[in-house]
């Protein structure tokens, strides 16, 4: 089962750096949020179902408990508000000549 959102392993890597965040399992809920809340077609149940399945489908290594949410929340209200919409389809490989500085302006979140 697919939300929205859903994107490959390394656009999902390209954003850990273009949102300067690192591999903590509060720092993947950051980056799970945001690419969700980035999404347009993303809505209320789709974050709730995720958040559920989380917590309690996730293997114990990446598994999230509450202490989690607050970042996903903050991921999903930073995605809602960057101004590029939809960067789980966006080709990074066309960017990667460009600084992150330049690329996180474009996309809003700079």
């Amino acid at each position: 089962m697919a939300l929205p959102g859903m994107i490959d392993l390394y656009r999902h890597d390209c954003l850990h750096l273009l949102l300067a965040r690192g591999f903590s399992l509060h720092d993947e809920a950051f980056v799970v949020g945001f690419t969700m809340g980035n999404d347009l077609r993303t809505n209320a149940l789709h974050l709730a179902i995720f958040k559920f399945c989380s917590m309690l489908f996730y293997p114990r290594p990446y598994r999230f408990d509450c202490s989690h949410l607050p970042c996903f929340d903050a991921g999903v209200a930073l995605g809602r508000k960057a101004r590029l919409r939809n960067i789980n389809q966006l080709d990074f490989r066309a960017h990667e000549h460009q600084p992150l500085r330049i690329l996180r302006e474009w996309i809003g979140i700079g």
